[in-house]
C-alpha cells in the first residue's frame, strides 16, 4: 500500500495464493479501507496469474448468523482416483466422483497412517491431532441438517465445509518429502520442527496403519 512518501509499505505480509488449480481466493482488506486506501499492489516470488480482481464491500446492515455442525459420520476409507475431466475443454477441469482410477502412478509417503473407519475423535477440535491420509483415501462425511435451525423469513443459508490441517507433498524442495514425520503442530515456528509435536504420543497410538513407499 502507499506510504504517504511516493513509495510503498507492506500491507499484508503473508496473504497466500490460490494453489493448485484456477480458484478464487479472498482477503480480507476491510482494516485498510477504513483509512481510505485506494490503491493496493500485489507482489509475489511465484508465477501467479491473475485474470481478475475485484472489491466487495461489506454492509453494515447484515448480521449473519454462525452455526456448527460437526460431522454425524466421518469415516476414513480407500477410494482411488476421480476421473479428472473437462466440460467444455478448458479450465478448471472437473473430477468425475463415480468414474474411479484405482492404479495411479505415484509414489506413497513411508510412515504411519491412521487406520481406517471412525475418525470422529481427530476432527472434533482445532488442534493438533490430525487423520493422517495416504493418497487414493477419502474422509467421508455425513452432516445431519436436522441439528440446524430453522431459517428466518428472507434469508438464506451458506455451507462452508471448514477444514483445518496440512498437506505434505514430495517435491524436491520439500523438508523430508520421502515420510510422514517429522509431523507438523500449530505452535511450530518453520517445518521442520526443532521439537517433537506435543500431541506425539497419542498420534502414534492412532495412527498405526504403517505404509512403506515406493
Amino acid at each position: 500500500m502507499p506510504d504517504g512518501q511516493g513509495g510503498w509499505k507492506v500491507a499484508i505480509p503473508e496473504a497466500g495464493f490460490p494453489a493448485g488449480l484456477p480458484r478464487m481466493m479472498t482477503v480480507d482488506i476491510s482494516h485498510l479501507a477504513e483509512n481510505g486506501l485506494s490503491r493496493l499492489r500485489i507482489r509475489s516470488n511465484m508465477e501467479i496469474f491473475w485474470d481478475q480482481v475485484f472489491v466487495a464491500q461489506v454492509n453494515p446492515d447484515d448480521q449473519p448468523r454462525k452455526s456448527i455442525l460437526p460431522p454425524h459420520i466421518a469415516t476414513l476409507r480407500p477410494l482411488g482416483y476421480p476421473r479428472e475431466y473437462s466440460p467444455d475443454g478448458g479450465n478448471p477441469t472437473l473430477y468425475d466422483y463415480h468414474r474411479l482410477d484405482q492404479g495411479i502412478p505415484f509414489k506413497n509417503l513411508t510412515g504411519n497412517f491412521t487406520q481406517f473407519g471412525d475418525v470422529r475423535e481427530l476432527l472434533s477440535d482445532v488442534d493438533d491431532r490430525f487423520v493422517i491420509m495416504a493418497r487414493g483415501e477419502e474422509i467421508a462425511l455425513e452432516f445431519n441438517s436436522a441439528e440446524l435451525p430453522e431459517i428466518p423469513p428472507g434469508w438464506s443459508r451458506t455451507l462452508v465445509l471448514f477444514s483445518d490441517g496440512y498437506c505434505k507433498d514430495m517435491d524436491l524442495y520439500t523438508a523430508y518429502p520421502d515420510g510422514v514425520d517429522p509431523l507438523p503442530f500449530h505452535a511450530m515456528k518453520n517445518y521442520p520442527p526443532g521439537q517433537p509435536a506435543p500431541e506425539r504420543a497419542r498420534q502414534v497410538q492412532l495412527n498405526s496403519r504403517r505404509i512403506v513407499g515406493h
